[in-house]
């Protein structure tokens, strides 16, 4: 249900230069939410079931990390405002929390209430969203997680 894409190195610490955060040298790779993924259970069922995909996700990650099939110092990046993911990506991966930091406004962008209220339907037919919309930075977080340090 999550996916790595590779981001360019000085894109992404250029970014994160502006918000006053060091990149350690190494591949950057962003950790992605596969939003066509849909769980129609109950809602109760569903977020166990979403939890517990996170989790294995995150554990593969872990594993593939520590065989370096990512490279010898990759970068894992998260950057949302789903506080389940950004804790489960610290439980597992470990790595430093950014607090109120969106590294592009554009990202913010594309969670407006409307949006968001469809992609989490989409996702999570049978619940429903409390407090929709996701467009204002300080509700995001970035974890950067880099094996090396």
């Amino acid at each position: 249900m999550t996916y790595l894409l590779p981001c360019e190195y000085w894109l992404f610490s250029r970014l994160a230069k502006k918000k006053h955060i060091r990149i350690p040298k190494g591949r950057i790779l962003e950790l992605h939410l596969n939003t066509k993924v849909s769980y129609k259970l109950d809602c109760h069922e569903a977020r166990e079931r979403f939890e517990r995909d996170l989790e294995q996700d995150l554990m593969l990650i872990k594993r593939r990390m520590l065989l370096n099939d990512f490279g010898l110092n990759p970068i894992i990046t998260l950057n949302t405002f789903n506080r389940l993911w950004l804790r489960k990506t610290l439980e597992i991966l470990g790595g430093t929390r950014y607090q109120k930091v969106v590294l592009t406004q554009a990202a913010c962008n594309l969670y407006t209430a409307q949006k968001h209220k469809k992609v989490f339907k989409k996702m999570f037919p049978n619940c429903s969203l409390k407090d929709p919309g996701r467009q204002s930075p300080e509700k995001w977080d970035l974890i950067v997680f880099s094996k090396g340090v």
